[in-house]
């Protein structure tokens, strides 16, 4: 069965943790250098002007700065999965007609980015066009091409953010 690669059990959450762990850790450690170095040269420090302060800052300030961004993108890797799995649990559960696949990216470990246009019915609701991106094998793109029903669940306060619930599939037969 198909299965989203921005869901529960994801490369991305634990490469947005690793990414988020490995940039505290350069930050801290770009500190624990500056400070090292501080104690190394002693009473010997002078920092009378900015060439000699950035000659002390020079590597700590690079590798912190590295730190900090690997941090933040770990970060928002993280919460991206994080709220794709909670759409998953907590969305409203319905059916969509598949209306266009269309290949988002380049093919990486045969894992294409696709967007995927679907009329989504909802029960107690009109029928709505919304249109998702995900990442899928390249073998489970026969299950979303146009004309298939996909199981989805969609956000309350956001009808427009829809994501394709493959294990809802399962349970339903689909």
């Amino acid at each position: 069965m198909a299965r989203s690669t921005t869901t529960a059990g994801s490369p991305n959450r634990l490469v947005g943790y690793l990414l988020a762990i490995g940039g505290i850790a350069l930050a801290a450690l770009s500190v624990q250098v500056a400070m090292d170095d501080l104690r190394l040269r002693g009473s010997t420090v002078v920092l009378a002007d900015w060439a000699s302060i950035w000659s002390w800052l020079r590597a700590p300030v690079i590798v912190g700065g590295i730190g900090l961004v690997m941090l933040l993108v770990g970060w928002i890797m993280a919460a991206r999965v994080h709220s794709a799995i909670r759409l998953l649990r907590a969305g409203d559960a319905g059916r969509a007609r598949v209306v266009e696949t269309v290949q988002a990216g380049k093919i990486v470990n045969e894992q294409t980015p696709v967007r995927v246009t679907m009329l989504v019915d909802l029960p107690g609701h009109p029928t709505y066009a919304a249109t998702t991106r995900t990442t899928l094998s390249t073998v489970a793109l026969g299950q979303v091409q146009p004309g298939a029903i996909v199981a989805v669940r969609v956000d309350p306060r956001d009808p427009q953010r829809v994501a394709i619930d493959w294990a809802g599939a399962r349970q339903a037969g689909g």
